[in-house]
């Protein structure tokens, strides 16, 4: 039997989960791996608050100092958020000879290079599994299960809030404001919800799924990031006429070689995608690679003990490779090579354009023809009843067109007088699709 020490250091939601699970399950980690994970000092901020586990109050400190100064904690378990502080916190684990663990997102997405560059000079493990799709072992999975593919492209949804949201929105016709509210009531929103809303959650994510499958550096503030927060019920109703729904996607592929492309942004998918059907809060990733083809990971995106299970995977795992002296891998982390990101207006893309125009004759006419000068062609049409005053809705499919193309075309379309701006413009995509 091995005996790892552990250092946690934040006991909130998640924190709380791991130290539950981490207790329950003690004899039965110690039975599949011959492991005793021993939780030998947990740092919190407020050492006198009440909790709702049961905790040893002679391991609780107040002091991260206590567990970084800590010689025989092998582990550190960083469960804060925030970015400065816990950035500050990991890199003295790691320069203390210590391994680390995080659930911290926004942390990798940003300063994710340099702390893996630490780790890889102190040859220590640094744990992310948690960072990206709560209980879907989907950083594992890049990690092991695909090590001998090649990744083309990644398809996610990534923010349970967002896919709680449309998921009320196409079920039970709940416009945005109330299902963000219902959301909120259910604690899978958070008070301030931009983060969700406005697709940097999911931007966060894409970020560190993209680094760790294509080997490259995806800096955060590159990714060109749209939320949900403009889509109305009207646009579910047309979509679904159509023969899609609509989800948030956080998205990356390789363009060629050394081209990738990674983006966040609402997204029409076929009723009959894999994706389409990954309901409430839950969350999926859908892998295409070269070998495999199409593969997908779904599960419960967050919450205490999805989010908390993939930290002890996590645990588990490196503790293993201490108790057993296995030799450090630093091919194992995140290496970063030079690709070029491709920005989102070179993509070729079908869409969804929902203009508010006049109900008078020759309108469409006068769309399509700015539409044929920009090299965009129609594939269908919609009309839809009123809007304001005399104004409809007019609802076009286009084949495949280059996000510029299309751009220029809005702006050119949006300042004419039968048009009441501003004009909607959604993807669509078909992943996990033969066709």
């Amino acid at each position: 039997m091995k005996k790892i020490n552990l250092g946690l250091i934040g006991l909130g939601v998640v924190g709380s989960g791991v130290y539950s699970i981490l207790k329950e399950n003690k004899k039965h980690i110690l039975l599949r791996r011959g492991i005793e994970l021993n939780v030998k000092k947990i740092a919190v901020k407020d050492i006198t608050k009440k909790r709702s586990i049961d905790v040893d109050k002679s391991i609780i400190t107040s002091n991260i100092d206590d567990i970084i100064n800590d010689t025989e904690i092998n582990i550190v378990i960083e469960l804060v958020g925030g970015i400065d502080f816990s950035f500050d916190l990991i890199k003295k684990s790691l320069e203390k000879n210590k391994h680390v663990i995080t659930a911290n997102k926004a942390l990798l997405a940003i300063k994710g290079k340099e702390l893996f560059g630490l780790a890889n000079k102190n040859q220590l493990e640094i744990g992310f599994e948690a960072s990206v799709g709560g209980g879907i072992p989907i950083i594992r999975t890049i990690k092991d299960a695909l090590v001998g593919d090649k990744i083309k492209s990644i398809y996610g949804i990534i923010n349970g809030t967002s896919n709680y949201i449309l998921t009320k929105m196409v079920n039970e016709n709940q416009d945005f404001n109330y299902a963000l509210k219902r959301a909120q009531e259910l604690g899978f929103a958070e008070a301030d919800p931009t983060l969700d809303i406005n697709g940097g959650d999911a931007a966060h994510k894409i970020a560190i799924l993209a680094s760790f499958a294509f080997n490259s550096i995806i800096p955060y503030d590159s990714i060109y990031c749209e939320g949900i927060d403009k889509i109305e019920l009207n646009d579910i109703y047309y979509a679904k006429e159509l023969g899609y729904t609509i989800k948030l996607l956080g998205i990356a592929d390789e363009i060629m070689e050394n081209q990738i492309c990674v983006r966040v942004h609402p997204t029409l998918i076929p009723i009959d995608s894999p994706l389409a059907n990954i309901k409430n809060e839950f969350n999926a990733i859908l892998i295409d690679s070269h070998f495999l083809g199409n593969s997908m990971y779904s599960g419960k995106g967050a919450g205490m003990f999805p989010t908390a299970n993939a930290v002890v995977s996590d645990i588990v795992e490196i503790a293993e490779n201490i108790a057993y002296n296995i030799e450090f891998n630093e091919y194992k982390n995140i290496h970063y090579s030079k690709k070029e990101l491709v920005p989102l207006s070179s993509k070729c893309y079908q869409y969804y354009l929902r203009f508010n125009t006049l109900d008078k004759p020759g309108i469409l006419a006068k769309i399509a023809g700015i539409f044929g000068d920009n090299k965009i062609s129609i594939a269908r049409v919609i009309q839809k009843g009123k809007h304001k005053d005399s104004f409809v809705h007019l609802i076009l499919e286009t084949h495949d067109a280059y996000e510029n193309d299309v751009q220029k075309a809005i702006n050119i379309i949006d300042k004419l007088a039968i048009v009441d701006p501003p004009s909607t413009i959604l993807r669509i995509m078909h992943p996990g699709n033969s066709n």
